[in-house]
This record gives structure tokens, sequence and C-alpha cells, in this order.
């Protein structure tokens, strides 16, 4: 972490400036508060908490955000600014909660030659009142980009909150802005390049948009309990157990009950599935499920069982649990 002590810019670059795994922040200069530079390229770096009457990052002829953020910044002119004849790219990289001037865009007028490429990027929550770029001229897109105005472009892009999370340690370098499952912004990244996320998590094949890549994965946990009531005039065996899950879920459950009974000299295996439905949360929940056979009966005595989440959301890890359990004959 670099800090400026609120007194001065914190990096002053000279000609060509390469960054990786930091923290600038506290920077208050004139232009480029936290660094400036004429060739500048941010990795796996978060910007943040600077000020001054222009932008927080300046880069006149070539500037790189490829995996990381910058928010909180208070600039008189677009936190993230470049030269107006600049080549400008933006990747996999979140630009937030800047203000009260834009997250992105030139100093002066647009140049004619000027390009600047979003790629799988967030820019959101910028400006007071909201204003993301500062202007949509010279702006190409690949893959998919998540804004939640219209001043990036005129019909490039569908506004939608991508419902970041407050800055925070959410492992790796520095801090990031967190997305949840339920985010535009989840697993809908298009080609991404960058194989991991800020933090150096790995992004997986359905990558998701911005410097964060979900992996608080819903997490559950099975249960089958060690005896299963048998109603031999009904012909069922009462499957039952607990789940638990990480946060609140509706699961499928698939089950399995299988019995090897001895024929004469021979042993055969009696088996059947079914499934049931269980609103799961992070407080033990009971689920229960008879057991029909189509051929033949069970028999008191030892089986297995075998409860599996099937048809689960991207967002829930799939669990699995095989339990041996005795067949019990209710008394009536």
């Amino acid at each position: 972490t670099l800090s400026g002590n609120d007194q001065h810019r914190v990096i002053n670059g000279g000609t060509s400036l390469s960054l990786r795994n930091l923290t600038l922040t506290k920077g208050n200069a004139d232009l480029g508060s936290a660094v400036m530079a004429p060739s500048l390229s941010l990795y796996n770096t978060t910007v943040q908490d600077n000020r001054g009457p222009s932008s927080a990052v300046y880069a006149n002829d070539l500037l790189r955000l490829v995996n990381s953020t910058v928010s909180g910044n208070v600039v008189g002119r677009p936190a993230v600014e470049y030269g107006s004849y600049a080549s400008v790219t933006i990747d996999n990289s979140t630009i937030a909660f800047n203000a009260p001037a834009a997250g992105l865009g030139p100093i002066g007028l647009p140049g004619g030659s000027m390009q600047v490429l979003l790629r799988n990027s967030i820019i959101a929550n910028n400006g007071s009142p909201l204003q993301n770029c500062a202007t949509y001229a010279g702006l190409w897109y690949e893959g998919n980009n998540v804004v939640n105005d219209w001043s990036c472009a005129d019909a490039a892009i569908t506004p939608s909150e991508p419902q970041l999370m407050p800055l925070a340690y959410n492992g790796g370098p520095n801090m990031t802005h967190a997305i949840p499952h339920t985010s535009p912004a989840y697993n809908t990244g298009i080609a991404c390049s960058q194989t991991t996320d800020q933090r150096y998590v790995a992004r997986d094949a359905k990558c998701d948009v911005g410097a964060f890549e979900f992996n608080d994965f819903t997490k559950v946990t099975i249960a089958i309990d060690p005896t299963a009531r048998l109603d031999t005039g009904a012909g069922y065996a009462l499957l039952t157990g607990t789940m638990k899950c990480t946060r609140d879920e509706t699961i499928l459950l698939r089950l399995e009950l299988r019995q090897d009974q001895k024929v004469g000299k021979n042993v055969v295996t009696v088996h059947t599935a079914g499934t049931t439905q269980v609103a799961c949360s992070p407080t033990t929940t009971t689920w229960a499920r008879k057991m029909f056979l189509t051929t033949g009966a069970w028999q008191a005595g030892a089986a297995r069982a075998t409860a599996t989440t099937i048809y689960t959301p991207d967002w829930v890890a799939p669990a699995s649990v095989t339990s041996g359990v005795r067949l019990s004959v209710v008394r009536k």
C-alpha cells in the first residue's frame, strides 16, 4: 500500500510505468492524484480514496487497467482520465463509486484517433448526479460490460445495476468489490482473456464481468438417518435425514435405497429411487421420502442409502452422501 498522506500525488511516472498488486490511496494532486504517467498499466491494483480537482488515474498516451479496481475517489474530472489521442484498454476491471465527476473519460475534448476498449468490465455508480462515462466517443466494446446508466453508450450497452458489495478485503493483495450470484455481472463475461481475477482466484468457463470472480458458493451438508421405518403393510421404507445450507436455497434431492436380500442360495438386490424438494437454510432442516419398490418387498435389516443434490444452480456446490441404514419394522 502506497499513500500520499492526503498531501501529494502517490506516484509520478516519467515515461512508461507498470504497477501490480498495489493499493494507491490518499493521493492529493491537481491531476492524477494517485498515479500519472505518459504510458500506464495497472494490474491487480486498487486505486481508492484519492482526491483532487482532476482525476485519480491519468495517462496521456497509453492506459491499461487489467483486473483492477478504481473506487471511492473524490474527483473534479473523470476518476480514470486519458489523453485526447490515447489508446485505452479497460479489461475485467471495476470503476465504481467515484464522484462528483464521471468514472471514465478523456482530458478535454476526445481526439479523432482516440480508442477506448471496454472488455468485460463494470463501470457503475460514478458521478453525482450519476454519470459513468464523460463521453462515449471513441468507446469500443468487447465481451459483456455492465454499466448502470446510458452515458457509456447510446445503444451498445443496456443499463443494469451490478449489485456491487462494499469495498472490502475479499482475499488477494488488496480490496475489491464482491458481487452476489444475483448480479448481472455473474457468469456473463464473454471470452474473458484473464484466467484469474484481481485476487488471483481462477475464473471458470462462465467468467464474471469486472475485477471479482464470484466464488462464494452455497455449501450443502446432507445427513441420512441411520434407521428407516419399514411399513410392510403399505409397502414402503421411510427414508429420513437432515440438510443444512450456508444460505437459503431450494434444493432437489435424488434419493436411492438398495438392499441385498437372500433368495434361496442367491443374493439379489432390490432398489428404488425418488426425489424430494427441501427448503434448505443455515438452520438444520429435516427431509423424508417414502421409498416404494416396483417389484419385491423390503425386509427388515441392513440397506444402503444415497442422497445427491440434482439440478442445482451454478452458485450451489453439488453434494452427495452414501450411508448404511437399518430398515426397522413399524410396530402398530
